[in-house]
């Protein structure tokens, strides 16, 4: 006989997996589908992720919904209840289905928190087993980035080449070998860039106890993420190392270990630098591209993307006063091209910027709480573990507040909490109201080892 009341959530665990995967890969297939069928043959594989969110969040709230504790109960209606309203926003803007396309994106993934907080699990071993998936798929994700980097197969060069020619979208850099700013699977260097530094944030811990194979998986992600060019992902997983080596029991060794993979990656790359010079970027000073972006940190004044976004985020401010109501849901980004609004933004640089524009002073209001209370109630539980004596479990709450950190940077630059970062950043919260124990009787065998007295 099956034990129906364990099989559900482990059936519902590997569901998330199912999810998860599906957000990440499903770019690539459809890349692979135009590549021999056609462009727009596959389109409907966009709808895919999203889909399967969507069923998996009724499947949960069917399964689990008398498991709602009170904070989740109010994170969930002031994080619903504000995009509802600029949902409602959108379609009286005549924005249709775009406005719910981008009211499921945001909401859909927030039910994911109901999963792991309502687990029976010790917290320590449900922790364990997703980091160690995330990390997994993180290090595929990051071994391909290396290799579309040195050779870049032909479905993605085609791509590069469609998207340049008929939505002029040169942000993925060339359709050449070593030029081209490292997509791996998903469909930009965003998205991939934000993926690999949340599985990395996550995975901070495994600096403590120094396992061969989970370091080996967290340089490939550092190096690709390197490859993606991406500055805003760079400094959202700085700030995550710091906030970390502050919370870690063994704060020296992290940083130390951490200073060591990163001298290794600087140390790659400075070799590699000239020849990769000869070919990208700049041959006359010999950098390579990834030596010259860094080279922009030191001049931000004069930095052409910096000065549009600084531009850029002063005009939504304005329009923001001018339309305090916010203009709705669908305007923005992939949505709105689901809809002939005259208009429409095809694209905003910062999720802090989009919800402005969207959902005016109160709904942006509400999505600020929500991330500020769900970071709140991380640094509350990391508080008690540490006062109570659990190292092991003031590690994770450390690790939670990385990724809670790193997604909190990337949304300056980036849609940070929607889609597949959505899902990444409900699971945080899920994890950090959950009910479920750590026993300190399982903390070694999880490789958290006790701080030394």
């Amino acid at each position: 006989m099956v034990n129906r009341t364990n099989a559900s959530p482990r059936v519902l665990w590997w569901c998330w997996v199912a999810v998860l995967v599906s957000w990440v890969v499903v770019s690539e297939i459809r890349r692979l589908l135009d590549w021999r069928a056609g462009f727009h043959a596959s389109q409907v594989l966009v709808a895919v992720p999203l889909l399967s969110t969507c069923i998996l969040a009724i499947v949960i709230v069917f399964r689990l919904h008398t498991s709602i504790s009170r904070r989740m109960l109010l994170l969930a209606w002031i994080w619903a209840g504000s995009f509802v309203y600029a949902g409602i926003v959108g379609w009286m803007s005549g924005l249709g289905a775009a406005s719910i396309y981008d009211l499921l994106q945001f909401v859909a993934p927030m039910f994911v928190a109901l999963l792991f907080a309502a687990g029976e699990e010790p917290l320590l071993q449900a922790f364990k087993r997703v980091s160690t998936v995330i990390l997994a798929i993180a290090t595929a994700v990051g071994v391909y980035g290396i290799i579309q980097y040195t050779v870049l197969p032909p479905w993605d060069a085609a791509w590069l080449q469609h998207a340049a020619i008929v939505q002029g979208m040169v942000t993925n850099g060339l359709a050449r070998p070593l030029e081209v700013r490292v997509f791996s699977v998903l469909n930009s260097s965003e998205p991939c860039a934000s993926f690999l530094a949340v599985a990395v944030a996550l995975n901070l811990y495994r600096l403590n106890d120094g396992r061969i194979f989970p370091m080996v998986g967290m340089l490939v992600c550092a190096i690709t993420l390197l490859l993606t060019l991406e500055r805003s992902a760079w400094v959202g997983l700085a700030a995550a190392v710091i906030v970390y080596a502050l919370l870690s029991r063994k704060p020296l060794r992290a940083v130390s270990v951490g200073l060591a993979c990163g001298a290794i990656v600087a140390a790659l790359f400075l070799f590699l630098s000239p020849s990769l010079a000869a070919q990208t970027g700049d041959a006359q000073s010999g950098k390579n591209s990834i030596a010259l972006r860094f080279e922009t940190f030191m001049h931000l004044g004069t930095d052409v993307s910096a000065n549009a976004r600084v531009v850029e985020t002063a005009g939504l401010v304005s329009a923001a006063i001018a339309y305090p109501t916010g203009e709705g849901l669908g305007i923005i980004g992939t949505s709105a091209q689901l809809a002939s609004f005259a208009g429409a933004i095809n694209a905003i640089d910062g999720g802090l910027q989009a919800r402005l524009a969207e959902m005016g002073f109160a709904g942006a209001a509400g999505y600020c709480v929500v991330l500020l209370l769900t970071f709140g109630v991380a640094i509350e539980r990391w508080r008690e573990a540490r006062k109570s004596g659990n190292d092991a479990e003031s590690d994770l709450f450390a690790s939670l507040l990385a990724v809670q950190t790193v997604l909190i940077v990337l949304d300056f630059s980036i849609d940070s909490h929607v889609g597949l970062p959505g899902v990444l950043f409900w699971m945080t919260v899920g994890m950090t109201l959950s009910r479920g124990k750590a026993l300190a009787t399982e903390t070694a065998s999880l490789g958290f080892q006790p701080a030394a007295c």
